[in-house]
């Protein structure tokens, strides 16, 4: 339904912004293709799946290392490095103190707003 619903919009927005929609090569729509059904048919209804089996704090934890992630790939397979700028990002994203405890078999599985202030 929601990819659906999300195609009908897409499509709606391309019309009415007079987007062209035809005459493009064949080797593109292959394109089109595989990122519609990898990146996102694929990894939006794994992520789902992973829903249902995991807490949704371990599914979030694990969605922190798409960062650097990809940046780990894009180094492997195109020999892209990443900018020097960037690199704390990929670090803070993946900031074992914020998840350490997250994903700890001994946590209390409570969020970390629902825990009780110390007062200070």
């Amino acid at each position: 339904m929601c990819y659906g619903t999300c195609a009908v919009v897409l499509l709606g927005a391309c019309l009415a912004g007079g987007v062209p929609l035809a005459g493009f090569p064949a080797v593109s729509w292959l394109a089109i293709v595989a990122l519609t059904v990898g990146p996102q048919f694929l990894g939006h209804s794994l992520f789902n799946v992973m829903l249902r089996r995991l807490s949704a704090t371990v599914v979030s934890v694990v969605a922190l290392l798409e960062v650097p992630g990809a940046a780990l790939l894009a180094y492997l397979l195109v020999g892209q490095v990443p900018a020097a700028v960037t690199v704390p990002g990929i670090g803070a994203s993946n900031d074992p103190a914020a998840t350490s405890s997250a994903i700890s078999p001994y946590s209390s599985g409570r969020s970390m707003s629902s825990r009780p202030s110390s007062g200070l």
